[in-house]
């Protein structure tokens, strides 16, 4: 919650309408940042393919709050694997 005081400047003010709230919940981003996870190996293990990763917004925090903080980091890129390649 976010506090503040609330005094009266004179003495008419309980006839001045609802004193305003003290009190108002609030919700904090600044430490909202991206998670990711490790790139995945290459769709295809001999050649131009896709890797992806997982990006999540730390804490469980929808995407919008981690968006405050910064661009979402990508979670898909080209790759080229050799790994199964093989000569005949």
């Amino acid at each position: 919650f976010r506090k503040r005081t609330v005094t009266c400047e004179g003495s008419d003010c309980p006839n001045a309408g609802l004193k305003p709230q003290t009190e108002e919940p609030c919700y904090e981003t600044l430490a909202c940042v991206w998670n990711t996870s490790s790139w995945d190996v290459c769709s295809n293990s001999c050649g131009e393919g896709f890797t992806t990763r997982t990006v999540l917004c730390g804490h469980g925090s929808p995407d919008s709050d981690c968006i405050q903080r910064g661009e979402k980091p990508t979670a898909s890129k080209a790759c080229h694997a050799t790994f199964g390649c093989r000569w005949q």
